[in-house]
C-alpha cells in the first residue's frame, strides 16, 4: 500500500490468512502495511471490545479480497515530520516506538468491498483481542482455582483460562497497581448455585461448573467482579487492576491527561441529567485476612453518616419554595448494587463507605465531550495511550473565563456583585467548589482521512463524579 503523507498520519498492519481450499500450502500468511484512506478506532468501556474501522484502496490489494479466511490488524498514529515518504518513516520504527504509537491491535470481523463509478475500495471492521474471549464458550466443565495443593492466585488463574485456547494464549497478563497477590479460594462464595442434592449452597470450594454457553469473558469478569477488580485488554495484554474511578485511591501520575481548553481542545460539552434515581441498594463486601465483612445502604436511611437527603417535592403551581423541601424516608430496596473492597476491617467504616456509594449512584454523574486535533495533551502525552478510565484534569487559557476555575473569595466577590447577598453568594460558591471533583475518560474516538484536509480527529467521552474515600475520616 502506498504510503500517503498526512500530519497527522495514520499507518496500519494487515496479517492475512488466506483460504487454502482444501489444499495445503505451504504460506498461507501474507503482511500488508501502509496508509488507509480512513481510519476510526474506539476505546470503549473496559467491559467491551474496542472496535476499528479501515477504508483501503482495492487497488492496495495484490489479490481478491475473497480468499481472505482470518485477518489482524495493528492501527498507529503519528506526526509524520514532514518527511516525503511515510513509509519510510514508519518502517524507521523500533518495536518500542510503535508499541508507543499503537492505537489498536485486533482481529476483522468483517470486509466489505465497494465497486461504483467513483470507489473501489474495502472496509474492514474488527475488533481489539477481547473480541477473542467474547466468542469463545469456555472449553473446560470446570474451572479449578487449586492446583496440585497450591491456591492459584488471581493473575495465575486468569492465565490458565488463556492458555485453553491457541488464539488467546499468547496474551499477555499484567497486574498494573499497587495490588496485593489475591487469590480467588479466598473470596469465592461456591462453585456453583446448585449442590448434588439440589438445595443452594454458600460454601466456599476450590472450582466452579461452566455453565452451558458461558463464554472466557462471562468467567472472566465474574471472578473479577468478586474480587473487586477490573480486567480489560490493552493492545496485546490483559491488564488487572483495581475500579480508581470509584475509590478514591492514590493518583496514577503516569496515566493523568491533561487539557487546555482554549488552548488545544477544539471544543468542550458537558451535560448532567438531573432525573431522580430511586429504591438504590448498596451491598459492599470487605475481605480482609480471609474474612468476609458486609455493610447494606438503602436509599433515604436516616442511619447514613453522610446525613439525610434533601429532595424537592412536588407541589401546587405558585407554592412557596420553602414548604417543598421534603426528608426521604428509608425505603425497602429491591435490587443491590455489589461492591468490593479489601482490607476495611472496622464495620463502622465499612458501613461508611457502603453510605458514600448509595449517594454516589443517586445522583447522576457530569458527562461531556471534548474535541481535539492534536496528537499530545497539554503536558505531551500522546493520545494514543489514552484509555478507559484515566484521569483526566481541564485547565483554562486566559483567554476564557468560567466561574467554576475562579478562586472562592473571587467568586463570592462575583456573585455579591451581580446582586447576591453575602450569605447567598457564599452558598452558591461553595457548592461551585464542591463540584470540582475528578473527571475520567469513558471512550476515545480517533478519526484518519486522506481525503480531509486536517486529516485528524479524537473525541474524548469524559465523566465526572466524587470518589469513595476510603479512610476512617471524612464524610
Amino acid at each position: 500500500m502506498p504510503g500517503k503523507v498526512i500530519y497527522p498520519t495514520a499507518w496500519i498492519n494487515l496479517y492475512l490468512l488466506l483460504d487454502d481450499f482444501g489444499q495445503p500450502e505451504p504460506d498461507r500468511l501474507i503482511t500488508l502495511s501502509g496508509t488507509p484512506i480512513e481510519l476510526h478506532v474506539e476505546k470503549n468501556a473496559y467491559t467491551e471490545a474496542d472496535t476499528v474501522e479501515v477504508v483501503l484502496d482495492l487497488e492496495d490489494f495484490p489479490f481478491d479480497p475473497r480468499i481472505i479466511r482470518g485477518a489482524t490488524v495493528e492501527a498507529f498514529a503519528a506526526d509524520a515530520e514532514q518527511v516525503d515518504d511515510a513509509a519510510t518513516f514508519w518502517r524507521g520504527k523500533s518495536m518500542d516506538e510503535l508499541r508507543q504509537l499503537a492505537l489498536f491491535a485486533g482481529v476483522i470481523d468483517e470486509d466489505e468491498a465497494t465497486f461504483d463509478e467513483k470507489h473501489r475500495h474495502i472496509r474492514l471492521k474488527g475488533r481489539d483481542y477481547t473480541a477473542f474471549m467474547l466468542d469463545a464458550e469456555m472449553p473446560v466443565p470446570t474451572l479449578a482455582w487449586v492446583k496440585d495443593g497450591k491456591r492459584l492466585s488471581f493473575r495465575e488463574l486468569i492465565r490458565v483460562i488463556l492458555d485453553k485456547r491457541k488464539t488467546t494464549e499468547n496474551l499477555v497478563v499484567e497486574v498494573r497497581g499497587d495490588l496485593p497477590e489475591i487469590c480467588p479460594a479466598e473470596y469465592k462464595r461456591r462453585a456453583d448455585k446448585q449442590t448434588t442434592s439440589g438445595k443452594a449452597t454458600t460454601d466456599k470450594t476450590s472450582k466452579r461448573k461452566t455453565r452451558d454457553g458461558e463464554t472466557i469473558w462471562d468467567v472472566i469478569q465474574e471472578i473479577a467482579l468478586e474480587a473487586g477488580l477490573i480486567v480489560y485488554v490493552d493492545l496485546d495484554t490483559v491488564v488487572i487492576r483495581e475500579p480508581a474511578t470509584i475509590f478514591g485511591t492514590k493518583l496514577d501520575e503516569r496515566r493523568l491527561v491533561t487539557y487546555t481548553l482554549g488552548s488545544d481542545v477544539a471544543s468542550l460539552v458537558k451535560t448532567r441529567m438531573l432525573g431522580r434515581q430511586s429504591d438504590i441498594g448498596v451491598l459492599v463486601t470487605s475481605f480482609s485476612n480471609g474474612v468476609s465483612r458486609f455493610a447494606r445502604s438503602f436509599e433515604g436511611s436516616k442511619a447514613a453518616a453522610s446525613g439525610v437527603r434533601k429532595e424537592v417535592a412536588a407541589s401546587g403551581l405558585g407554592a412557596s419554595a420553602g414548604n417543598r423541601i421534603v426528608d426521604t424516608e428509608k425505603s425497602d430496596a429491591t435490587h443491590l448494587r455489589r461492591f468490593v473492597v479489601r482490607g476495611i476491617e472496622d464495620q463502622t467504616q465499612l458501613q461508611r463507605i457502603a453510605d458514600q456509594l448509595s449517594q454516589l449512584i443517586r445522583h447522576h454523574e457530569m458527562e461531556g465531550t471534548l474535541e481535539t486535533a492534536e496528537l499530545v495533551d497539554s503536558s505531551g502525552r500522546g493520545v494514543q495511550r489514552i484509555g478507559y478510565g484515566d484521569p483526566l484534569v481541564l485547565e483554562l487559557s486566559d483567554a476564557v473565563q468560567s466561574i467554576g476555575f475562579k478562586p472562592l473569595e473571587q467568586q463570592i466577590q462575583d456573585l455579591a456583585s451581580k446582586g447576591y447577598t453575602k450569605p447567598q453568594a457564599s452558598k452558591i460558591a461553595l457548592s461551585i467548589e464542591r463540584l470540582q471533583v475528578p473527571f475520567y475518560v469513558h471512550k476515545v474516538s480517533y478519526d484518519f482521512s486522506t481525503r480531509d484536509a486536517e486529516g485528524f480527529k479524537c473525541s474524548i467521552d469524559i465523566r465526572s463524579r466524587k470518589q469513595v474515600d476510603l479512610t476512617t475520616t471524612g464524610g
